[in-house]
């Protein structure tokens, strides 16, 4: 648990976590995913909104794994 700030004290952020190599290749998979999205256009998105959902939770689902303890690994 992160210590609370008392009144007029500057808030505390939490402490940085190193993300392993192969997580943080998940994420900017994730983060293209989301700007393919973005270009293909609403129409598109709606067609394909199936695949493009099971991708995402695929690429969040191996962001996660690969983030944890042990997860380095590519």
């Amino acid at each position: 648990m992160y210590p609370v700030p008392g009144p007029g004290s500057a808030p505390v952020a939490p402490p940085v976590r190193e993300i392993p190599p192969a997580a943080a290749a998940k994420l900017d998979q994730i983060k293209d995913l989301y700007l393919t999205a973005e270009a293909i256009g609403e129409d598109a998105l709606d067609k394909h909104f199936d695949q493009v959902s099971q991708r995402q939770r695929q690429l969040i689902r191996e962001f996660f794994e690969r983030s944890g303890p042990g997860g380095g690994g590519a």
